[in-house]
C-alpha cells in the first residue's frame, strides 16, 4: 500500500539559508535570484540527506533520472537558463510512502526509480531518494519544473496527479504489494491548522466547530440549524456538490465536510432526522460575556484586561463558546499581547504618548550603542594586528554585550510599534465584547418572558 502526494516548490517558499549558495551567487551571472536558488538547493539537499537515506550497511539510496544526483543543482539551473524559464515554480516534490514492514529499502527505491521513469523519464530531470529515518520507508521524488527536451514546464494539475497515483498503484500490484483500492478524500490538515494544533493554539475552524455544536443543541431541524448559524455571522453556499460555510474571517469559504465527517451536510441532515433517538451531549454551563466587560481609563489597563480575557477563554473554551468565537483571532496573538503587556508594565507605559516617548529613547540608545560597538570593533582589529589575546577576548565580550543590548532595543521598538498600531483593534474588540454581553442579556430576558414553547 503506497500513499502519494505532489506539491510545487515556489520561489520564496522554503526556509533555511545555505551559505555556499549565496557565496556562489557573487561570481555566477544568471537571472535567478539568490532566494530562488536557495529554495531549489534546499529541496535537493533535503531529498538527498544522507542521514535519511543511509541504512545500517552505509548504503545510500539516491538515484538520478536524466541527471547526476551529485551535480543535479548545476544541471537543473543550466536547463532553466537554456530555455529561459527561471521564474515561477522551481520544482515539483512528490512522495510515495509504503505500509510499514511491507517493503525493503532496496525494493522501495527500485519502485521509486521506476515510477520516476514512467512519470517523467522522457522529458524531465528527477532525483529519487528513499528515506529510512521515519517510521515508514518512503520515497521522495524531486522533478525539475522545466523539461530538458522541449523547455515546457510540467503541469501540476489534478489529472497528472491521478496519473502519478495510478502508476504507483500499478507498480505496487506488479510487486505484489497492497493497494488502496478506493481512496477517499484527503484527511490532511491545512498547514495553518497543523501549526496551530502543534503549538497548542486554536485555529479559526475550532471556533466554527464549537459554534456548530452549539447551534445543533439549539435546533430541531437542519433549516433551523442554518438560521442559527446565520445569526452568528455565518453564511452558506453550494456552488456544486458540496455545501460551503463562510465567515468574515474566511470569506472564501470552506467545505463543511472538511471540518470533519460529523459536520458534512449529509451527516448533519441525518442527525436532525434522527435527533429524537440520539443521546444529547451536555453543554457545560456558559460563562456570560458580561463577566468580561470592564472599564478602563488608560491603554495599559485595556491591554492587561484583554490578556486576562484571552487566557480565561483559552483555558475553558467549552464554557466560553460565544467568547471563543469572538476571541479566536486574539488567542492566536496571545504571545504578542503578552509582550505588549509586559513592556507596558515594566516601563510604566500608560498612554500612546508614553509608548512613543519610550520608543524615541530606545532609538537614541541604539545610536549610542552602535557607535560604541563600532569603536570596539576597530579596537578589536588593532588587537588582532598586535596579536594580543587578552585584549581580543575583552573586546569580543564587549561587542557581544552591546549586540545583545541592541537586539533588545530593536525588539522593544517593534513592540512599541505594535502597541500603537493595535490600539484601535483592541478598542474595537472590547466594544464587541460589550455588544455580545448586551445581546446575551436581551436573549435571556426574552427567554425568561416566554411561556410554554418547545423544549428538546
Amino acid at each position: 500500500m503506497a500513499t502519494t502526494k505532489i506539491w510545487p516548490i515556489k520561489s520564496g517558499y522554503l526556509g533555511k539559508v545555505i551559505d555556499y549558495v549565496s557565496n556562489s551567487m557573487k561570481t555566477d551571472e544568471h537571472n535567478f535570484s539568490a532566494r530562488e536558488i536557495e529554495n531549489l538547493y534546499n529541496a535537493i539537499l533535503y531529498v538527498e540527506d544522507a542521514n535519511k537515506t543511509m541504512n545500517q550497511e552505509k548504503h545510500i539510496f539516491v538515484s538520478g533520472v536524466n541527471c547526476d544526483p551529485s551535480n543535479a543543482k548545476t544541471e537543473w539551473v543550466e536547463t532553466k537558463k537554456r530555455w529561459r524559464k527561471e521564474g515561477g515554480i522551481l520544482a515539483h516534490h512528490a512522495y510515495q510512502s509504503f505500509k510499514p514492514g511491507e517493503v525493503t529499502p532496496d525494493l522501495a527505491h527500485k519502485i521509486g526509480v521506476e515510477l520516476a521513469e514512467k512519470m517523467w523519464g522522457d522529458r524531465f530531470e528527477v532525483i529519487v531518494a528513499t528515506h529510512l529515518n521515519a517510521g515508514t520507508i518512503h520515497n521522495h521524488l524531486l522533478c525539475n519544473s522545466v523539461s530538458f527536451t522541449d523547455g515546457k514546464k510540467y503541469n501540476g494539475c489534478k489529472e497528472n496527479y491521478l496519473k502519478f497515483r495510478a502508476l504507483s498503484d500499478n507498480l505496487c500490484r506488479q510487486y505484489e504489494l497492497s493497494v488502496i483500492e478506493n481512496p477517499g478524500p484527503s484527511k490532511r490538515m491545512s498547514y495553518p491548522e497543523y501549526t496551530a494544533k502543534k503549538n497548542g493554539r486554536p485555529s479559526k475552524y475550532d471556533a466554527v466547530r464549537l459554534d456548530m455544536q452549539t447551534c445543533m443543541q439549539w435546533s430541531v431541524t437542519f433549516k433551523q440549524f442554518i438560521r442559527e448559524m446565520q445569526s452568528l455571522g455565518y453564511w452558506f453556499t453550494k456552488p456544486q456538490k458540496y455545501l460551503y460555510i463562510h465567515h468574515a474571517t474566511f470569506p472564501k469559504g470552506k467545505r463543511m465536510i472538511n471540518l470533519g465527517p460529523a459536520y458534512s451536510e449529509e451527516n448533519l441532515r441525518a442527525y436532525f432526522r434522527s435527533w429524537n433517538t440520539l443521546p444529547l451531549p451536555e453543554i457545560p454551563p456558559q460563562i456570560p460575556a458580561k463577566n468580561y466587560v470592564f472599564s478602563y481609563d488608560n491603554w495599559q489597563t485595556l491591554v492587561v484586561n484583554i490578556v486576562a480575557t484571552i487566557e480565561a477563554v483559552r483555558v475553558c473554551p467549552d464554557q466560553n463558546r460565544a467568547m471563543y468565537r469572538l476571541m479566536a483571532d486574539e488567542i492566536r496573538k496571545f504571545e504578542k499581547r503578552v509582550e505588549q503587556q509586559n513592556l507596558m508594565l515594566d516601563y510604566d507605559l500608560y498612554t500612546d504618548e508614553d509608548v512613543l516617548l519610550y520608543k524615541s529613547e530606545c532609538e537614541a540608545e541604539i545610536g549610542e550603542l552602535t557607535e560604541a560597538r563600532q569603536r570596539f570593533r576597530n579596537a578589536l582589529k588593532r588587537a588582532v594586528r598586535a596579536d594580543d589575546p587578552e585584549k581580543i577576548c575583552e573586546y569580543k565580550d564587549e561587542i557581544s554585550l552591546l549586540t545583545q543590548r541592541l537586539a533588545l532595543m530593536h525588539k522593544h521598538i517593534r513592540i512599541c510599534n505594535s502597541i500603537v498600531d493595535d490600539e484601535p483593534e483592541l478598542e474595537q474588540k472590547q466594544q464587541q465584547i460589550t455588544e455580545l454581553a448586551a445581546t446575551q442579556e436581551a436573549r435571556q430576558q426574552i427567554k425568561n418572558r416566554s411561556r410554554g414553547g418547545y423544549e428538546r
